[in-house]
């Protein structure tokens, strides 16, 4: 038993919670590589990824309007 779409009268109408749940996937994974050179060294980290349908893109709520803030660390070492 489907929704009936109360405008046109079509059975292949669909919740909105439904279309962001089947259209929206997310991955993570990790890294871990060395660094090459005097200073060498061990670089790690992970990644979080979302992906959408354009339908799903368009009915998800707005973003915040600020985003998240990353940081990077650099350890540089120089020899003269």
């Amino acid at each position: 038993m489907g929704i009936e779409c109360s405008k046109c009268g079509s059975d292949q109408a669909q919740a909105v919670r439904a279309i962001l749940l089947s259209g929206t996937s997310t991955s993570t994974g990790s890294f871990t590589g060395i660094a090459a050179g005097s200073g060498g060294g061990i670089v790690s980290g992970s990644t979080f990824n979302v992906n959408k349908t354009n339908l799903a893109t368009m009915l998800s709520p707005p973003k915040e309007p600020y985003g998240k803030s990353y940081w990077i660390g650099l350890d540089l070492q120089c020899s003269v």
